[in-house]
């Protein structure tokens, strides 16, 4: 924990001012993450675009795509949405649904072809998906991350990068690759 945290709990003086400031740029190194981090339950930091101020290491992009996923797993689009610099959500979830609709049609067109718009008014679907190997690129910039829909990979992987923004570096994404 850092000393600056440690000088915020014992003086009783934390709000979520003090904590955003802290937060954003020192992340784990001030001993922070979306655990203990000490803003009041009204809180927005862990629905918002997380910006580093130095480049994020590949565990902390990792973290924030489990995190992603976790929350599409569990019907909260829209929170997923708001973690990183967001492509159309619409597109990610239709896509994965086709990814899932491929592997569950048995061979039979017909049977794997839902309704058009069966995969939005039922996201149940999501909560058997699960994330599988993660690919980082040479570069350390793009990494795309393996889907299984009961624990076979489907044909789409989810592909995030690091993006340097005004304020430092943020995750953005997903494309979807085929």
């Amino acid at each position: 924990m850092s000393v600056t945290l440690l000088l915020l709990l014992l003086s009783g003086t934390t709000n979520d001012a003090s904590c955003h400031a802290l937060v954003r740029g020192e992340g784990r190194s001030a001993g922070f993450d979306d655990a203990n981090h000490l803003c009041s339950p009204a809180c927005s930091y862990d629905r918002a675009v997380r910006i580093w101020t130095e480049r994020p290491a590949e565990t902390d992009v990792e973290t924030v795509v489990r995190r992603y996923f976790g929350l599409l797993r569990t019907g909260r689009i829209q929170e997923a949405a708001q973690l990183i610099d967001h492509h159309p959500v619409r597109h990610v979830l239709k896509s994965l649904w086709t990814g899932v609709a491929d592997v569950t049609a048995d061979g039979d067109e017909e049977s794997g072809s839902a309704a058009a718009d069966e995969w939005e008014q039922d996201l149940s679907w999501l909560g058997e998906l699960g994330l599988a190997s993660f690919h980082w690129s040479d570069t350390g910039s793009h990494v795309y991350v393996e889907i299984t829909h009961r624990a076979q990979v489907i044909e789409v992987a989810l592909s995030f990068w690091v993006k340097p923004v005004d304020a430092g570096w943020v995750i953005a994404g997903p494309s979807t690759l085929w």
